[in-house]
């Protein structure tokens, strides 16, 4: 029998012999229950050993009082792995074992000077044998490298991954003598929490620790961006073995204590260290189930729902995405309702409105609430769920922030309220300090030069240096005062709920360690660097207005899909989604989804003031006094639907007579009553009732907007109906806001400005063409698979599946022509149509001997407009005068088009050269009259205009007479612009300059003075 199993049997011997026999504690034992429990290790150790354990009953053994989870100090006792180990010693020899914990540094000098009697946690090296006996080891752990996700090491195994790198290790660790012998860059610290902040920090490249020790204080610190690189690509260090370490001086004490590692199992051991794997610092875990008092228990039943305040900018613990609340202390929050019947309503606003809040009992609990005795004062606490660090954060140059003392003389900025507020201010002074009410603009404040240094958390201020893009601040050190440590994150409730405060904390220490490791890594694991989104700069009126806001409520539901949706899970779908998304991304605000199923609800919720936004209206209902609207995001065309057999519209006039349905809520109801008396119109309750009545034959046509036509009969696979014709009006998307909220509609207009009209479609366009092929799709596959098993179904089918088609095809003829013949951005005919009328309409002048007239219009300094005001207010610019050319050019026989970029043409056939320059003249005074407005911007432009009017003769073509006017825009160009210069005569083909109008008395028009 091998001399470690016989050392394992009378272990158990032992064990039995003492479970048996003994009376008295082992590690609070007195000097007879040591000499009772020698006794009882009779079995174990030797007749020798047991006598010098009645003579030293008692040892100093020194323990690293920072090595969790093997060995650290928490709640006022000795915790971890090693100590529950060294209980278990006392036990199997009776030896009363008293701890000396202190950092690796000074318990390895006091065991060296022989001021302890054993050493723990100790591993061999040749240089230590000389002086020291070592146990054999009874724990192997693996050494990893930690690095900074944030600044990540090279990848692989190779040792030249730390070439050139600081690496941090434990001052006097075994191997640190070797790391510099290979010419590592080797920086040594007392503690490994030292060691983790040091890397956080920047300060160092890499950490070489136990996995578990390295997890452990990155975990408790909240360092979330240190983790595992790889193993220690050192083979021959990567492991290193725990043994006790005793004097050589002292060989009996040696033998006591390798005899009782060798008759621990080794089941047992493992159980040991698998205790202390899934360790939560700080809190006090109970395994097993729930179990609340009654009293707990009635309190749920009578209070079910209790309203949770939450700050909507504190990454990662709790934030608001997509109008929808996240974060580890909203799923914890969460988690705690699932296991004790609770309903949170989850409450989002800045961190001083919440206080005030829970202070006045209108919030029953706070998260993310740090202790403090001020705060106990109106405050039941949680247990603390969690820690975070808090940081200096500096402007790049600044330098090292080592403690206190570096904070004087300087201008400091902090959040208002935080919970360190008042020991600051004691500490430096009223002056010296800034409060803030948003972090992000304490942030920005530091990065301006504003205040010198800010402190926060440093999960959330190194988030908004990435969110913001503020590349000039940094990480100057960890913020630690006296009394003023890193900040313990609870649950704050509300004194008059005494009982919430024991539910919460027993519901806690119910969450087994597996869904605590789950929630921080799915919420406080490492994060790479995010791109700063583009951000639109807002005046600092809008700012301050949102930033004192806090969270702007969005109302959703107002429009049917595809303008809006709201998906199960609450998200906010469709274009106002996706456009309020963008919206809130560019302008740096929070803003939570205030859901509604209907028009009506929606609305209700705003005249309630539950909200601050509707996003997706036509126009300000007549139902919603004292709310305004913002500029038009979108422009959309209003059509007309009939059935597939009915021709197409050839303008309002084929409409006169029939009976035609309207949405009563859609602006164009009011406007189309008054202009056009001969239809009847019929007021609907929405679209999809007018699709249904013209599908019964009780409507002749329906109108409503394109996209919400055209996705209801995508989606309802309507073959037998067809977008018969456009409407001269369209629906002008905006967004309603309260009237008493000016800045807030300011904000969103210089928003809105900065999106344009084309992101905005694109927008629009995904959405339908998303949904569209989804519905088509679908349907096609079950309907051919349920009729493939009849042939007269399939006959049907197919016939069904033809008409489909064919309305599809037409459809897309349709958009083909209206694109070939169209320009997108204003409205008006294109260049391609243009052309060809042009080239009709000259024809029948030449063949009737009419005259012919031609203007070329181009806004004058268009170029200045796009690049001083950008191109979104350059749109609207192209757009606004195309709506004064249309309304000009509308006498029977003009025509008017966009031609490309800023220059229109227009062209009639039988006026006189003399009335067509006095409507020409017309349209320059209207133009130069009229004020350019669009997102707070206002802009007079003018054009210049060059006519030519002639009698075509045979031979003569359009491109001749078009060359002749654009020569003359090109001379009131260049007399001064803002006039109209004409000329006649007859083209040929060489186009001589011809006569111009002057001859006959009609000068160009001077351009008006300034």
């Amino acid at each position: 029998m091998s001399p470690r199993l016989l050392a394992r049997v009378m272990a158990v011997l032992g064990l039995l012999v003492v479970l048996v026999l003994s009376v008295g504690g082992p590690a609070g034992a007195t000097s007879d229950g040591a000499s009772d429990g020698a006794a009882d290790a009779s079995p174990l150790l030797s007749a020798e050993q047991r006598a010098w354990i009645a003579a030293n009953p008692e040892i100093q053994l020194g323990i690293v009082s920072d090595n969790a989870p093997y060995s650290f100090f928490r709640d006022g006792t000795f915790q971890g792995f090693s100590v529950d180990l060294v209980a278990r010693i006392e036990a199997l020899t009776g030896l009363r074992i008293r701890l000396r914990m202190g950092n690796w540094v000074q318990i390895y000098s006091q065991f060296t000077q022989g001021h302890l009697d054993a050493i723990e946690a100790i591993s061999f090296t040749e240089a230590r044998a000389r002086t020291i006996l070592f146990t054999a080891p009874y724990y192997l752990r693996r050494t990893m490298v930690f690095h900074d996700k944030e600044r990540p090491l090279p990848k692989g195994d190779d040792p030249s991954i730390l070439d050139g790198k600081r690496v941090g290790v434990i001052r006097d660790i075994y191997y640190a003598d070797i790391l510099a012998e290979r010419g590592l860059n080797v920086v040594p610290h007392n503690e490994y929490r030292d060691l983790v902040s040091a890397l956080a920090f920047g300060w160092i490249d890499a950490v070489l620790a136990p996995e578990l020790t390295g997890r452990f204080f990155a975990r408790e610190t909240g360092f979330f961006s240190v983790d595992v690189a790889g193993p220690l690509p050192l083979t021959d260090l990567a492991l290193e073995d725990f043994r006790f370490g005793v004097l050589r001086s002292n060989p009996m004490l040696h033998g006591i204590l390798e005899t009782a590692l060798a008759a621990i199992p080794d089941a047992e051991m493992s159980a040991m260290v698998d205790r202390w794997r899934m360790v939560r610092p700080g809190l006090i875990l109970m395994p097993g189930p729930l179990r609340l008092l009654p009293q707990e228990r009635a309190f749920i039943d009578e209070r079910p729902v209790i309203r949770v305040g939450f700050m909507p900018n504190y990454a990662p613990f709790s934030f608001l995405r997509d109008g929808q609340p996240h974060g580890f202390a909203v799923d914890l929050a969460r988690e705690l309702g699932d296991r004790t019947g609770l309903v949170i309503d989850p409450v989002f606003d800045v961190w001083p409105r919440l206080l005030d809040g829970l202070r006045a009992g209108d919030l029953d609990v706070v998260a993310n609430m740090s202790f403090t005795e001020a705060r106990a004062d109106f405050t039941l606490f949680s247990r603390p769920y969690h820690q975070v660090p808090n940081a200096v954060f500096v402007r790049a140059g600044l330098g090292r922030f080592d403690g206190p003392d570096d904070l004087a003389g300087r201008r400091i900025g902090i959040p208002r309220d935080v919970f360190y507020q008042d020991a600051l201010i004691d500490l430096v002074g009223t002056e010296a300090v800034t409060m803030f009410t948003r972090v992000e603009d304490m942030m920005r404040a530091v990065s301006a030069g504003e205040v010198d240094m800010v402190i926060a958390s440093l999960p959330q201020g190194s988030a908004l240096i990435r969110r913001l893009g503020l590349g000039n601040v940094e990480i100057g050190g960890e913020f630690l005062m006296d009394g003023i440590e890193a900040e313990d994150l609870r649950f704050g409730i509300t004194p008059t709920l005494p009982f919430l405060r024991g539910i919460l904390d027993r519901a806690m220490a119910s969450i087994p360690s597996a869904r605590w490791m789950e929630l921080e890594t799915r919420w406080l694991g490492p994060r790479l660097a995010q791109r700063a989104a583009d951000r639109v700069r807002l005046s600092a009126e809008e700012r301050a207005w949102l930033e004192d806001k806090g969270v702007v409520r969005v109302c959703g539901g107002a429009a049917p899909f595809p303008y809006e949706r709201i998906d199960g899970d609450g998200t906010h779908e469709g274009v106002a989604g996706d456009v309020i998304r963008l919206l809130a991304q560019r302008g740096g605000f929070d803003w939570e989804l205030v859901p509604a199923t209907s028009r009506e609800q929606a609305l209700a919720d705003a005249l309630a003031g539950r909200c601050d936004i509707l996003p997706f209206l036509m126009e300000t209902p007549k139902d919603l006094p004292g709310w305004t609207t913002t500029d038009p995001y979108l422009h959309m065309p209003a059509v007309v639907a009939t059935v597939l057999d009915r021709p197409f519209l050839r303008g309002m006039a084929s409409l006169s007579g029939k009976t035609v349905g309207v949405a009563r809520a859609s602006p164009l109801h009011d406007a189309l009553t008054r202009r056009y008396p001969e239809i009847n119109l019929v007021p609907l309750e929405s679209e999809s009732e007018g699709l249904d009545r013209v599908r019964d034959g009780t409507l002749d046509a329906t109108i409503g907007s394109l996209p919400r036509l055209g996705t209801l009969i995508a989606r309802h696979r309507l073959s037998d109906v067809k977008i018969a014709g456009h409407l001269p009006e369209e629906h002008r998307v905006v967004m309603a806001v309260p009237r008493d909220a000016p800045l807030l509609g300011s904000a969103l207009d210089r928003l809105i400005a900065a999106m344009g009209e084309s992101e905005a479609q694109d927008i629009l366009e995904r959405w339908v063409t998303v949904r569209y092929e989804r519905a088509v799709d679908t349907r096609l596959v079950w309907s051919i698979a349920l009729g493939a098993a009849l042939l007269i179904a399939l006959i049907v089918l197919w016939n069904r599946q033809l008409h489909r088609l064919n309305a599809r095809l037409n459809a897309a003829n349709r958009r083909l022509r209206e694109l070939s013949v169209t320009d997108t951005l204003t409205g008006l005919p294109n260049r391609a149509y243009m052309d060809s009328r042009m080239s009709e309409t000259f024809a029948v002048c030449q063949r009737n001997a009419l005259p012919f007239a031609v203007a070329m219009i181009d806004v004058d300094h268009f170029k200045t407009v796009n690049d001083d005001l950008g191109h979104a207010f350059g749109d609207a610019c192209l757009r606004q005068l195309a709506e004064i050319l249309d309304v000009h050019f509308r006498r029977d026989g003009d025509a008017v088009a966009r031609y490309g970029g800023e220059e229109f043409v227009t062209f009639t056939a039988g006026a006189t050269v003399a009335s067509f320059h006095d409507h020409l003249e017309a349209l320059r005074r209207r133009v130069a009259a009229h004020d350019v407005v669009y997102a707070d911007i206002t802009r007079r432009v003018t054009v210049s205009i060059g006519c030519y009017s002639v009698v075509p003769q045979r031979g003569q073509s359009v491109r001749d007479v078009l060359g002749v006017a654009d020569r003359n825009l090109y001379r009131a160009k260049d007399g001064g612009r803002d006039q109209v210069v004409t000329s006649q005569g007859e083209a040929t083909a060489s186009s001589p300059e011809p006569e111009t109008i002057e001859a006959q008395g009609i000068a160009p028009q001077p351009r008006p003075s300034g």
